[in-house]
């Protein structure tokens, strides 16, 4: 029987995430973006199923007796996420006056903001902006394939932005994933462990942790 481990911290919870997400296929990488992008258009994305577009544009504020200028990270046609470390709360009326483009006139909208995290705000319009769904939705729709490092750089900076539940589980998931494509043809069961072992191999001796153990086989992290 192994012995009870100790629960992950959330820095270690997500060195454990890249690490095994670093194993993955290029096949693999781009289904398990997906995965995540649908993950969080199912917690952010609004009631009405307005398309959503990750942006990085300056928009202009006021708010509880601020005026700031910031950016959006993402944008729908009811709402919008700003990264700030203004102390905006939830509840509160909000102005924002942004453009699209350089080339786009700029848009002014009213809404109230209805969440918050450590990157900043959502929030949400009083009437949905109906003129720049089209233009969102076609550009959702027609977007190219990534390249290895844009996924790469896409996956961690939403693994970064992870609440910590939301991580736990995220890894306990791909764990499982790991472990059914490691897992021996005999489909003896593995369990996870820490223990040293002596291992010797071509002329070398040394000695590392065996990670899982089944009884057909194991995993050395060395």
């Amino acid at each position: 029987m192994a012995k009870k481990r100790n629960k992950p911290n959330l820095e270690e919870v997500k060195a454990r995430i890249t690490k095994i997400v670093s194993t993955m296929s290029e096949t693999e990488l781009e289904k398990f973006l997906t995965g995540l992008e649908k993950w969080q258009k199912s917690k952010f994305d609004d009631e009405r199923g307005h398309a959503r577009k990750d942006i990085s544009i300056f928009a202009t504020f006021w708010s509880c007796g601020y005026f700031f200028r910031d950016h959006i990270k993402n944008i729908s046609a009811s709402g919008l996420f700003i990264e700030t470390n203004i102390p905006v709360p939830v509840g509160v009326t909000i102005a924002i006056s942004f453009a699209l483009s350089e080339y786009a006139g700029p848009i002014k909208v009213e809404g109230e903001i209805v969440r918050i995290d450590s990157n900043g705000f959502g929030m949400k319009f009083n009437e949905p902006l109906l003129s720049i769904e089209k233009e969102i939705t076609v550009e959702t729709n027609n977007r190219k394939k990534n390249s290895i490092e844009e996924v790469y750089s896409r996956i961690s900076e939403m693994i970064s932005n992870m609440p910590e539940k939301e991580t736990q589980k995220l890894l306990k998931g791909l764990e499982r994933w790991q472990q059914s494509k490691l897992a021996d043809k005999r489909e003896h069961y593995r369990e996870h462990t820490s223990i040293y072992a002596f291992i010797k191999t071509n002329g070398l001796s040394f000695k590392d942790s065996i990670k899982n153990l089944s009884a057909g086989g194991l995993f050395i992290e060395t």
